[in-house]
């Protein structure tokens, strides 16, 4: 996987997280419990669920492990990387009302 293919991985899963959370689809999904709510709400924790299923696409990004543990791996650094640049976009061009 090359840079330019991480980053478009990146950002479809990004994508994907913003969607689950705000699609009004899954709005009785989200009621059925408070912990599918606060799950909806967690970037990473989502965000980690997303990138893993993306990852099994990719079947062994690297090919450098064993697939398995190099899907989490890949998806845990991503979620990780997806979370900090959303933190760090809302943090600089962000609105916060007081």
């Amino acid at each position: 996987m090359t840079l330019g293919q991480f980053l478009i991985y990146l950002a479809i899963g990004r994508l994907f997280i913003w969607l689950i959370q705000i699609t009004g689809l899954l709005r009785p999904v989200w009621g059925l419990h408070p912990l599918l709510e606060e799950f909806r709400a967690c970037d990473l924790c989502l965000g980690f669920w997303v990138y893993l299923a993306l990852s099994y696409g990719l079947a062994a990004p690297f090919s450098w492990w064993y697939p398995a543990a190099e899907m989490v791996l890949v998806a845990g650094i991503a979620t990780a990387m997806a979370h900090f640049i959303r933190l760090g976009w809302q943090s600089k061009f962000g609105v916060e009302i007081v």
